[in-house]
């Protein structure tokens, strides 16, 4: 995303945003199926439409036979079903027929035209973790270091005071290996692509990493946005943080003078959320990362049940 609020939307060039039912589970749309003969109006599930007829299937156009049965002949309606759906950014319900796919395809032609070719290193499909908080002082995370036989030292021989929460773009502290000890620098998130799209996310699965290229990055939570809640504009604001310690890692890499966070595939807790996750390591895996003394599909991995907790903090339960 790259805004300085990602928790607020803007409204979307077109209403033919969403192609397909996957990009509408995705993007939080909410669709109704009509009948023009018995009447029935119903509220399509469409996570469980995905799962059988596949993401792919777009509702565009599409006329299916009504399957409610009524006082008619044989009892089943002879209708047919049109669908009508609105994203979550509210307002009109948008017929889903051939006419509508028509009249916005050129706003949307328009639109996809203006996007960037896609980029192998970007996570893909909805932007996930934008937005993380770090109330660590440098002396805490010296501290664990040290017990790994690390001794921390900082960039320019000054303690960095940061305590906060982060957005793309900004500096914030990571830790790196230099020889034989570890440095914490202020470092901005995200470098760009040849696209020119910021990369703050990096799929790790499948891939090593140079030793040279690894660092640590300090957090005591990170945060994923869903749909808004009925009534509200801002996107549910979600907060992660450690079951069992006060801070954790995130595991990153170094490019272009800047870092990215590792994603995986999400753990229980993320799950019902988002379907990618930043890699979160434990305080003692830090060294094991950043020397490459543990295998990467060890620490590389989704957070098992129970290592995550997490809470709605927008809007205030």
């Amino acid at each position: 995303m790259g805004r300085k609020r990602p928790d607020v939307i803007r409204t979307p060039p077109s209403p033919i945003e969403a192609w397909n039912i996957g990009q509408m589970v995705r993007r939080g749309w909410d669709v109704v199926a009509d009948c023009d003969r018995c009447r029935t109006s119903l509220h399509v599930d469409l996570v469980a439409m995905a799962r059988l007829a596949g993401a792919d299937l777009s509702l565009w156009g599409m006329t299916p036979r009504c399957r409610g049965w009524i006082d008619y002949g044989d009892g089943r309606c002879p209708g047919r079903v049109r669908f009508r759906a609105r994203s979550i950014y509210g307002g009109t319900w948008v017929p889903v027929s051939e006419k509508a796919h028509r009249s916005s395809a050129l706003a949307a032609q328009r639109m996809l035209a203006s996007k960037p070719a896609p980029d192998p290193d970007h996570p893909g499909g909805d932007d996930m973790c934008n937005n993380y908080r770090l109330h660590v002082p440098a002396s805490v995370i010296g501290d664990v270091l040290k017990t790994q036989g690390l001794a921390l030292t900082f960039a320019g021989g000054q303690v960095p005071n940061f305590a906060g929460d982060v957005r793309i773009g900004d500096k914030a502290p990571v830790v790196t290996l230099q020889g034989e000890a570890a440095q914490l620098a202020l470092t901005p998130w995200a470098w760009k692509s040849p696209q020119g799209r910021p990369v703050f996310n990096f799929r790790s699965d499948g891939r090593t990493f140079p030793v040279e290229g690894r660092c640590l990055i300090p957090a005591d939570g990170f945060y994923e946005f869903t749909a808004p809640q009925a009534g509200h504009t801002r996107k549910t604001k979600w907060l992660f943080t450690a079951a069992a310690e006060p801070w954790f890692w995130i595991a990153g890499i170094i490019r272009q003078g800047a870092f990215a966070m590792l994603t995986t595939e999400p753990g229980p807790s993320v799950a019902p959320i988002h379907d990618r996750q930043v890699v979160v390591l434990s305080q003692d895996a830090g060294r094991a990362w950043l020397d490459g003394s543990a295998p990467t599909e060890q620490l590389l991995r989704p957070s098992p049940a129970g290592a995550l907790a997490v809470q709605q903090v927008y809007p205030t339960p």
